[in-house]
């Protein structure tokens, strides 16, 4: 085994952290009564980010990897994006449902103008 491999797969554990932080940090914000989209749209980009830095160490890592360890490495790695894709989606649908404020309310039935400015009538 080359004594790259344990760095890169060590540098990837450390990116998976973050990407798992930010997964997590989506679910509490799309859970929250209230949702900032700015900060939404913040982990959109970061989470997009942090996908393709680890989508070039996973590559890497196959690259180094015998094998043997193949078919685990390459199945772990798939279901570490399908979380960070599952998390994006959200996050897309979130924003598309909303595009025009800057915050987004579950369970405000209130109409609202062009500029997001609540209208004070019930639907």
């Amino acid at each position: 085994m080359s004594e790259e491999l344990p760095r890169k797969k060590s540098l990837r554990a450390a990116h998976r952290a973050g990407a798992t932080r930010m997964v997590n940090q989506t679910s509490d914000l799309l859970g929250a009564e209230t949702v900032d989209l700015d900060e939404l749209t913040l982990l959109q980009t970061n989470l997009s980010a942090k996908s393709k830095t680890l989508e070039t160490l996973n590559a890497q890592i196959v690259d180094l990897t015998p094998d043997a360890e193949l078919e685990e490495e390459i199945g772990r790695a798939e279901e570490y994006f399908e979380k960070i894709q599952r998390s994006l989606l959200k996050i897309r649908k979130a924003l598309t449902a909303s595009p025009t404020r800057t915050e987004l309310r579950a369970d405000d039935a209130r109409e609202h103008d062009r500029d997001g400015r609540l209208t004070g009538e019930a639907t």
